[in-house]
């Protein structure tokens, strides 16, 4: 599988304050095979809910290996992850996965996206980050998804 994983910052918002966060496993060999997973969750907002109408958040996990290809989004999703209020908590987040024959399998588009959790291990050999983001509440039926590119 490649994967593309974009941030960008709302409208209105400078671009040299908060940069865009890109890692390209599609076009960008170094970063190929970086990203372990991405899992893309629909939830409930409580548990055994009667009424899914307005009960909806979506939410993304991420895990990328930390190195030299990486090290820089690493530290830009920690830098989003750090930031508590005002501008640039919520961003616009575009993905889009392919298989190994490069057929473009899911795109997705999510608006008004907070990290809530972000945590980087060592283990040995093995370095890496894992991203949890969650789309605010009231904005699932602007969630974008297809099977050709929605960027």
């Amino acid at each position: 599988m490649q994967y593309m994983i974009r941030v960008t910052a709302n409208e209105g918002i400078s671009e040299s304050r908060i940069p865009v966060i890109e890692l390209d496993g599609i076009r960008d060999k170094a970063v190929n095979g970086k990203i372990q997973h991405i899992h893309f969750f629909i939830d409930t907002i409580q548990e055994n809910v009667s009424d899914r109408s307005n009960s909806i958040l979506n939410k993304l996990e991420l895990k990328i290996s930390i190195d030299k290809a990486t090290n820089q989004a690493c530290k830009d999703f920690m830098d989003w992850a750090l930031i508590s209020m005002g501008q640039g908590i919520k961003r616009t987040v575009d993905i889009e996965i392919q298989d190994s024959n490069a057929v473009l399998l899911r795109s997705f588009h999510l608006k008004e996206m907070f990290v809530e959790d972000f945590k980087e291990e060592y283990e040995g050999e093995e370095t890496y980050f894992i991203i949890k983001l969650t789309q605010t509440q009231g904005y699932s039926s602007e969630f974008e998804h297809d099977t050709s590119s929605l960027i």
